[in-house]
């Protein structure tokens, strides 16, 4: 939990550097029923790391930021993965969306386990890694937010 802990205080701490009118929003917890929903909609138990995000933040939502970023939201992603909005597998390991972005790629992670996060892109329909795990991707998206409340027009958002 400490890690997840550490990178969300970042989040916070970045998010204060941006404008009101942009700033990140970071929801109440999941429920324990949004929960169940969104475990059952996978077909697992939410993998701990991501678990553990929900358990402090049911979504964080920046829409601003670059291209938008909306990470989260338990009950909009248990109707979008409902409708297979999301590819639910990369070859053969079977995948779920913790969220997408304002383009409408998604972010994908691994559903019976902890492990990596790819960037759907749904316009060329590939994947792209962009983490190693998911509190890697959380330490992603916080980069992301710092270059854009440094204004850096070089930063390679995701």
């Amino acid at each position: 939990m400490a890690d997840h802990t550490a990178i969300l205080a970042r989040l916070h701490a970045i998010s204060t550097a941006i404008p009101d009118y942009s700033r990140p929003a970071f929801s109440a917890p999941s429920t324990p029923s949004q929960l169940d929903a969104f475990a059952e909609v996978i077909g697992h138990a939410v993998p701990s790391d991501v678990h553990s995000f929900l358990a402090m933040h049911d979504s964080v939502s920046a829409p601003d930021i670059h291209n938008g970023y909306f990470i989260g939201d338990t009950s909009a992603l248990t109707r979008s993965i409902q409708r297979g909005d999301f590819p639910t597998a990369i070859g053969s390991t079977s995948v779920f969306s913790i969220g997408s972005d304002g383009g409408g790629n998604a972010f994908l992670t691994q559903s019976d386990d902890n492990g990596p996060v790819w960037k759907w892109r749904n316009d060329i329909g590939d994947y792209l890694q962009l983490s190693d795990t998911f509190i890697g991707f959380l330490g992603r998206v916080a980069d992301d937010f710092d270059a854009y409340s440094r204004g850096d027009e070089r930063w390679q958002f995701m």
